[in-house]
């Protein structure tokens, strides 16, 4: 497949070559340094293919050896642009569309607005227009950047505005701010204070004032988000604060194991009967431990079965471990009580700190990365 894509990209000629000498013809191509493909023997002569920008040099070997060639067949670009030279229109209209796809493709011709829920549409779009946004404007005079803060500026109902440019459309999210409406008196709002203590690594707030800034340390319970918004036009909007504070914080866990702990152990087997009749055994085995075998026709027409039931009793004591022994029970109980808290939080780095005495006592220090936001609310009605 490779080969006959770069044939066709090079050009091939298929020829005849008939009457003559065919050895001194074949001569005459090594000499002139060509290479002929699908060489074969016909009744009329040689069929041979060259390519296209070799094809001179078979001319003038067949006429130093008194061949006469018969061209069969010509394929390629080289070929279909030499057909064409002369015909000026097809290059003209082909240079004339490149000008007009390049001219089309660098205005904006789609203007795609979501997100609005109280705010009209049209209104919106008018507004924009004030810097020029709209269809058939150049690419080059759109700055998505100068467009999401014009937006913004459009009222106090407007939160924030998203905007990308694709190809020639151009969209605009708008996200409205949440009011917590009055009701019965009231007013609800809500506010963002702090999970855990921590350093504040990253603050995405996604409405209400924002308190902390990164690098800020934080104890628990401190204001992060207040739900008391203050607008650009000087009133104060009680609103339902929602934010992500990513924090570094420290958790830690201690297990501890006795060196004198209590156990199971499994007793002795007893042998117990039974009978299994539909499905249902008499007497039910109550034991925590027990393997059963049937003597049954439960596939006949009256299901019975006589069940043998090995109980294995358990039965509780004591023993004693060693430092080792109470270190990897302790360890164990760990992962157990680590599995929840690795699941919701990114984990940086952990210490382990073992301390051996009457008991084994392993804690682990988690230094984490985790969202420590938690929402508060109100009602008030001042």
């Amino acid at each position: 497949m490779f080969e006959r894509l770069l044939h066709f990209v090079e050009g091939e000629v298929r020829f005849i070559a008939k009457d003559g000498f065919t050895a001194a013809f074949m001569t005459a191509c090594k000499n002139e340094e060509t290479v002929l493909r699908n060489v074969s023997v016909t009744e009329e002569g040689i069929a041979a293919s060259v390519c296209w920008r070799d094809y001179k040099r078979v001319i003038r070997a067949a006429q130093n050896s008194g061949m006469l060639l018969v061209v069969s067949e010509q394929t390629g670009i080289p070929i279909i642009l030499n057909k064409y030279r002369k015909r000026v229109g097809i290059p003209v209209g082909a240079l004339l569309f490149s000008v007009i796809l390049l001219f089309l493709s660098s205005m904006l011709w789609s203007i795609e607005i979501t997100g609005l829920e109280t705010i009209n549409e049209n209104s919106f779009r008018e507004y924009l227009e004030q810097i020029n946004v709209k269809q058939g404007v150049s690419l080059g005079n759109i700055n998505c950047n100068e467009i999401e803060a014009f937006a913004e500026g459009y009222g106090e109902s407007i939160l924030r505005t998203t905007v990308n440019l694709v190809g020639c459309k151009l969209y605009v999210n708008v996200e409205e701010r949440e009011v917590i409406r009055e009701k019965d008196g009231y007013i609800r709002y809500g506010d963002i204070i702090a999970a855990k203590d921590g350093e504040i690594l990253k603050a995405d707030v996604f409405s209400g004032d924002s308190n902390v800034r990164v690098g800020d340390a934080v104890l628990k319970g401190d204001l992060l988000v207040s739900g008391a918004q203050n607008t650009p036009g000087g009133k104060t909007m009680f609103v339902e604060a929602k934010a992500m504070i990513l924090a570094r914080t420290q958790t830690s866990i201690t297990c501890q194991t006795g060196k004198n702990i209590k156990v199971h152990r499994i007793g002795a087997a007893k042998n117990r009967y039974a009978i299994r009749m539909f499905g249902v055994t008499f007497p039910n085995p109550k034991n925590r431990i027990a393997s059963t075998s049937y003597m049954s026709a439960e596939t006949g027409v009256f299901p019975f079965a006589l069940v043998r039931i090995r109980n294995k009793e358990l039965y509780e004591d004591r023993v004693s471990l060693n430092d080792q022994k109470s270190f990897l029970i302790a360890l164990t109980d760990l992962a157990a009580a680590s599995v929840d808290l690795l699941k919701n939080v990114e984990v940086c780095d952990c210490r382990i700190c073992v301390q051996k005495a009457s008991q084994v006592s392993v804690e682990a220090q988690f230094v984490c990365k985790e969202d420590i936001a938690k929402q508060v609310l109100y009602e008030t009605q001042d």
